[in-house]
């Protein structure tokens, strides 16, 4: 029996992952900070899907709890044939203003758990017949985002991450993908201090399930870089033909209309 672990499970793109791989009969292990909603989103699940779904409460922002969890599933024997990084934080406002601790945990959870996770998990995942890797980047991991300048950046090494790691697995059985989604109907916009999108911005939401459905299915498809959304992908695409200073100075103007 194999199982399918995500971090940062228990609510937005996390949870409406775990529901659809659920959905396509995978056994899952749950990796959240928080048991009580762990257990709901199980009771959810199990309801209707006849799956085995195990999991660990843990915050993978604080060091060396990466380790644990991957010491929980060796004693546990649970055999991981897909790898699932999405935990991760955002923290609005100029870089002078953030307290160092908020600066530290958005490196630790978005870039230092996911290298922990990956370095962890990746030599048995080598050894199952065939195995994924997919980590949550961020239509940010191409453009430079003023007053979320560490989201953004941590983004990027992730996405660049994810691709090096690729193109060093890509004769072995284990596929590493990137998903990169926009603006999406989730509370981490909230809990980074911004206001919730509204008006003409919310027309380029997507939702976490329709997100979700993108980075699982491109995940078996072994796509390299998801970008789920047209008007994603034409961010994406006008990163490439854009002068940075141009874009970078407009998603600036962008991120402070946003602030509380």
């Amino acid at each position: 029996m194999t199982y399918t672990l995500i971090t940062g499970a228990s609510k937005g793109i996390g949870k409406s992952m775990a529901i659809e791989c659920a959905k396509l009969g995978m056994n899952l292990i749950l990796v959240a900070r928080s048991m009580p909603l762990l257990e709901g989103l199980k009771q959810e699940i199990t309801k209707d899907i006849n799956i085995d779904v195990q999991l660990y409460a843990a915050d993978l922002a604080k060091e060396g709890a990466s380790a644990e969890v991957y010491e929980w599933c060796s004693r546990q024997k649970l055999s991981v044939d897909k790898l699932i990084n999405n935990a991760g934080v955002n923290r609005f406002g100029s870089f002078d203003n953030l307290p160092l601790s908020e600066k530290k945990q958005v490196i630790q959870l978005n870039v230092n758990a996911v290298i922990e996770m990956t370095h962890y998990f990746l030599p048995d995942l080598l050894k199952q017949r065939e195995a994924h890797i997919l980590i949550v980047g961020s239509t940010s991991s191409f453009i430079p985002n003023p007053y979320m300048a560490l989201y953004g950046s941590s983004k990027a090494f992730i996405y660049s991450f994810s691709r090096a790691l690729r193109s060093e697995l890509k004769r072995t059985n284990v596929s590493v993908s990137c998903l990169c989604p926009g603006p999406t109907k989730t509370d981490i916009t909230s809990a980074a201090g911004m206001k919730e999108v509204d008006g003409w911005k919310a027309n380029f939401e997507m939702s976490s399930e329709s997100v979700a459905r993108s980075g699982i299915l491109g995940m078996l498809n072994k796509k390299a870089k998801i970008v789920p959304g047209f008007s994603n992908k034409l961010t994406v695409l006008l990163s490439y033909i854009t002068p940075t200073g141009f874009l970078t100075d407009n998603a600036g103007a962008l991120m402070k209309s946003m602030g509380k």
